[in-house]
């Protein structure tokens, strides 16, 4: 029953440009964005915050799960801040992930 109410409509079809996408057209999709969001940061010579991190890291988990709808969602989330109680503070021995090494794991992807 919950599939035939599902059926295959697209609840984020509003937010990343309405309509049904291909698969391959959501991929495509989610690629741009990622690399945009690699060069804007690369560009702002920034260093990943927690919250940042954590974001582009689940949205490349969700890529590789063909969830690129999710992904993209993800890497939006990523450039709002967090509210002060989601993100706890980073432990002062953790170093923050390179972009050198997000630009990598995303590069497994393709």
């Amino acid at each position: 029953m919950y599939a035939e109410q599902q059926g295959t409509s697209n609840d984020n079809a509003g937010y990343f440009g309405g309509g049904e996408l291909s698969r391959a057209d959501q991929k495509d999709r989610f690629v741009a964005r990622f690399e945009s969001e690699l060069h804007r940061l690369d560009d702002a010579d920034h260093t990943l915050t927690l919250w940042e991190e954590e974001n582009l890291m689940g949205a490349l988990g969700a890529a590789s799960l063909d969830e690129h709808d999710l992904a993209c969602g993800m890497i939006e989330a990523s450039k709002r801040p967090p509210s002060a109680s989601s993100t706890p503070r980073r432990a002062f021995h953790c170093q923050p992930m390179s972009l050198g090494m997000l630009r990598r794991r995303f590069e497994q992807l393709s």
